[in-house]
């Protein structure tokens, strides 16, 4: 599901609210089926702009089956200035443990960059996906020194039900 579906289906589906991270959560959605993913709306401390990271299952230009995650800005404003197609690295902290993430400037369909995120290792991308299917409860992401809590409800049968590599 597309970024801007998310975001129409978050903000119609309610609001939960939460103060115990770093960042405030302003809602959540869990897993849907391999082709809704999840997410999280909340404000940075440092800023009065709401801002969404999302996660899906979809697969890579080579067909590999993968997680990627989405971070952009709430009122459609950028998050980055262009589309780059070549990746650059970032660390995320996925429940206390450092993943390399390899991130991307995209343009959307409405004109919105957006950054997408994918683990830039084989090792790190099998850390991520055992932690999500074997969380029982929200997982935390540090991302530009906000602690998120994400969704784990529905991972797995959102990663059973993608099809796996192609062949």
């Amino acid at each position: 599901m597309s970024l801007t579906k998310s975001i129409f289906t978050f903000i119609t589906a309610g609001l939960i609210t939460t103060s115990s991270f770093a960042a405030t959560e302003i809602f959540s959605s869990s897993w849907g089926d391999a082709s809704e993913g999840a997410g999280v709306i909340y404000t940075p401390d440092y800023s009065d702009n709401n801002m969404i990271i999302t996660g899906e299952v979809n697969h890579s230009n080579v067909g590999e089956q993968r997680v990627y995650f989405a971070l952009a800005y709430l009122d459609d404003s950028d998050i980055c200035t262009y589309e780059n197609k070549y990746a650059d690295d970032e660390t995320f902290i996925f429940s206390g443990q450092a993943v390399k993430m390899l991130r991307w400037c995209e343009q959307l369909s409405d004109g919105q960059y957006i950054y997408q995120y994918t683990p830039a290792t084989i090792r790190g991308h099998s850390y991520v996906i055992n932690l999500f299917k074997k969380a029982t409860a929200p997982i935390t992401i540090k991302i530009d020194g906000e602690t998120i809590p994400f969704p784990v409800m529905g991972f797995t049968k959102a990663w059973n039900s993608a099809g796996g590599n192609a062949i």
